[in-house]
């Protein structure tokens, strides 16, 4: 490898290291006891798809964010719209648990350190 693009991976390994990778490490959980559908956490300015979930299944998806951002899941619980809570204040780095109840509510829990 040359120098310059040597050093050039080594800061960027280094960015991602120090939590500043343009992500969110969100889980998304099922506890509904219905499928999900249709799933999508959306931030102020993109959106990541989320497969299809059956009940009680969860997924880890690395949301796309942009600086401090506000997150929010959308979908279908049993065909009717979930009923999303307020979106929640996440940064690059952070951890978010998106869980939806047998109501089809979301739920959401924040870690500033992943999980």
């Amino acid at each position: 490898m040359t120098t310059p693009r040597a050093l050039a991976l080594a800061g960027s390994l280094l960015f991602a290291a120090a939590g500043c990778a343009p992500h969110v490490r969100a889980v998304v959980a099922n506890e509904s006891g219905a499928r999900l559908t249709d799933l999508r956490i959306h931030g102020e300015q993109d959106s990541t798809r989320v497969r299809d979930l059956a009940p009680g299944e969860s997924v880890v998806v690395a949301a796309r964010v942009r600086g401090e951002d506000v997150v929010a899941l959308r979908g279908r619980c049993d065909g009717r719209p979930l009923r999303p809570a307020m979106g929640a204040y996440v940064e690059p780095g952070y951890g978010v648990r998106l869980a939806v109840d047998s109501l089809g509510a979301v739920r959401v829990t924040v870690r500033a350190t992943g999980y």
